[in-house]
């Protein structure tokens, strides 16, 4: 894609409009929360893990309280046990100390009677119907880890020794599709990385090395060999966003000129960054800054190997698989639970990629060879900027907030 009508200034100008128009609605950009019960007997104990953005969504116009406040009067209302009878609560649930990122609610219940759980858990279904809530039960002989949507808010839970575990092989595998499906800052990424491939060849290319990068940073995320901060995954992925729109709309002869902007841009990140956070954050950010040039300067170079570019994807590929580990750390997983929910959510988002790369690639062909080369052009430079202002202010909104 090339931007010959439509200057680099004009590109950055309106990058920055759409930045600003963009609503705190799309910061959302998936919802999920999780949980960790341990059945001892007639006694569950339980930790409700909540990311702090999830807190958002409640609505606190008619009532003067906190986030935390309105989370556990939801998980009073929306979370349940029962055997023969309904387990009763042996306190309200309390918050417990911890970072920034996650609120986490630990709660104890009784039953009155042993035997099969029937757990119902609507957290957050309300507000947000897709809402995906992960949860694993702790019994003396193994866990068992369950799924909970909207159509699922309901299951019977009994120990592994007499049930199967909830979380098999085709499960792991609808998990990873749902996942790549529904997270729009994935989705936006792989638009990205159609509209700067007018070339089959060369899509494949870079999609092979998105595929290598996030498989591979997934399996280490998952496993535990590293362990990323999530908050600064997801600004590294708006990051990768804006990055790759903004080279679409570089025409060659000024991507100089782009290039510095954009440096600079970043740059200025770091002043105003919080005092406390200032090394860290002035480091990172000129760390991006200096790939930010090099990287769109390379871009009026046509003698560039396409292998060159797909190397390039394989990094944006790890920082992505890092953001699809989230839903697998949660579970902790292990053994042979592990691999199978490993291999699995990957081949799901695999699938989940391979069609929509597929479907934008097509759409676009079949819209070029409909339009005039102007409008076609047109197309192309506006869906970019969208991309562009998008993946800004997923970075700049969630890289402040670190």
């Amino acid at each position: 894609m090339t931007a010959r009508s439509l200057p680099s200034l004009w590109v950055c100008l309106l990058a920055c409009v759409l930045q600003l128009l963009a609503t705190t609605v799309l910061a959302h950009t998936r919802s999920e929360s999780f949980s960790h019960w341990t059945v001892d007997g007639s006694d569950i104990r339980g930790t409700i893990l909540v990311p702090a953005r999830e807190a958002t969504r409640f609505s606190n116009e008619s009532r003067s309280a906190s986030s935390s406040q309105l989370l556990i009067e939801d998980i009073e209302r929306h979370v349940s046990f029962a055997t023969e009878s309904p387990c009763l609560p042996s306190s309200r649930p309390v918050v417990l100390p911890g970072d920034a990122q996650f609120i986490r609610v630990e709660w104890r219940l009784r039953c009155t009677s042993r035997g099969p759980l029937t757990v119902r858990i609507s957290l957050l279904f309300d507000e947000a119907p897709s809402h995906i809530h992960f949860a694993q039960f702790i019994y003396p002989s193994g866990s068992v880890n369950r799924i909970f949507t909207m159509g699922e808010s309901m299951q019977r839970v009994e120990p592994p020794s007499r049930h199967a575990d909830g979380t098999g092989f085709f499960r792991f595998v609808g998990l990873g599709l749902d996942h790549i499906l529904t997270g729009y800052d994935h989705l936006a990424f792989l638009l990205a990385l159609v509209l700067i491939s007018p070339l089959i060849r060369t899509l494949v290319l870079l999609v092979t090395g998105f595929t290598i990068g996030h498989s591979l940073s997934l399996a280490l995320a998952a496993m535990g060999a590293v362990q990323p901060d999530s908050g600064m995954v997801e600004a590294l992925i708006g990051f990768t966003i804006a990055i790759t729109a903004i080279k679409g709309l570089a025409a060659p002869a000024n991507s100089n000129w782009l290039a510095l902007f954009t440096a600079l841009t970043f740059g200025a990140v770091a002043v105003v960054s919080e005092v406390d956070a200032l090394p860290r954050a002035a480091l990172g950010i000129c760390g991006l800054a200096i790939f930010s040039f090099c990287f769109l300067r390379a871009s009026r170079d046509r003698t560039v190997s396409p292998y060159l570019a797909m190397l390039v994807t394989t990094g944006f590929g790890l920082v992505h698989g890092m953001g699809f580990a989230s839903a697998l750390n949660e579970l902790e997983l292990s053994g042979t639970a592990l691999l199978k929910g490993l291999v699995g959510f990957n081949l799901g988002v695999e699938l989940g990629q391979l069609a929509v790369v597929v479907c934008l690639f097509l759409l676009l062909r079949m819209l070029q060879g409909r339009l005039t080369a102007s409008r076609f052009i047109a197309i192309e430079q506006v869906s970019g900027l969208l991309l562009c202002g998008l993946g800004s202010f997923w970075f700049f909104s969630r890289w402040l907030a670190l």
